[in-house]
């Protein structure tokens, strides 16, 4: 016994339960006294849209968030858990006479500060876990004590990359195109002719290597962007 509280003969061994979450830059470790039930969710969501023939099938499935539901207990009789480990810091429950208490409210803060948890269990390892949502049950039997299920989730964290789109200049007198078939057969589709102001003239004649009518050209002898014949702006 130690200061009264009973200690459980495997008291000293590692614990299959625990969250771990940084604090300061260091790890603190929270255990639980005990962990009635863990239930574990991880599944794949599989779009069921139709898929093309000889296609990457893994683009129409994504990973959902690990799911991990734990009904723990916490005993006022029982003393706390300390590791024999001097690198595993564990949180003392001790904002309050009632360590069931003092582990509820402990809980609690970790919820509201929304704090990412690395939670360890006998099956697996999840890290970025959040607590969603703590459901104490208070009856005659846990006057000193705490039933409590508490619902974890994962947040999905990804890295993000940019890529820069360039503009690749075609010359479609090198391949014996009009501008608007070069176009065509860059995109596999038909142009849309679009209006193009005389300010841009220059833009697009350096573009595709050819002259175009501005607004005191006069004549056919231009050719415009989209193949026809030059015409006066100005009329």
């Amino acid at each position: 016994m130690a200061q009264g509280k009973y200690i459980p003969g495997n008291w000293w061994k590692p614990q299959l339960f625990f969250m771990t979450a940084q604090v300061n830059g260091s790890p603190v470790y929270f255990f639980f006294d005990a962990v009635v039930r863990a239930e574990h969710s991880q599944e794949m969501i599989i779009t069921r849209h139709p898929v093309q023939d000889a296609t990457n099938i893994a683009d129409h499935a994504y990973r959902s968030p690990a799911r991990l539901v734990l009904e723990i207990a916490m005993s006022d009789a029982v003393a706390q858990y300390m590791p024999l480990s001097s690198s595993q810091m564990s949180a003392p429950y001790t904002s309050d006479i009632s360590k069931s208490k003092s582990a509820y409210r402990t809980f609690l803060d970790l919820e509201k500060q929304r704090a990412a948890l690395q939670v360890t269990t006998r099956l697996n390892t999840y890290n970025n876990m959040i607590i969603q949502s703590l459901r104490p049950v208070e009856e005659q039997e846990t006057l000193y004590a705490l039933n409590c299920t508490m619902i974890l989730e994962e947040i999905l964290v990804a890295q993000i990359g940019t890529t820069t789109n360039m503009l690749i200049p075609l010359n479609p007198t090198q391949k014996g195109l009009q501008p608007t078939e070069a176009v065509s057969s860059a995109i596999g589709a038909k142009a849309i002719p679009l209006a193009v102001p005389p300010s841009q003239y220059t833009q697009y004649d350096n573009l595709w290597g050819n002259q175009f009518v501005d607004e005191n050209s006069v004549g056919p002898s231009s050719t415009n962007l989209y193949g026809g014949s030059g015409y006066n702006m100005s009329n």
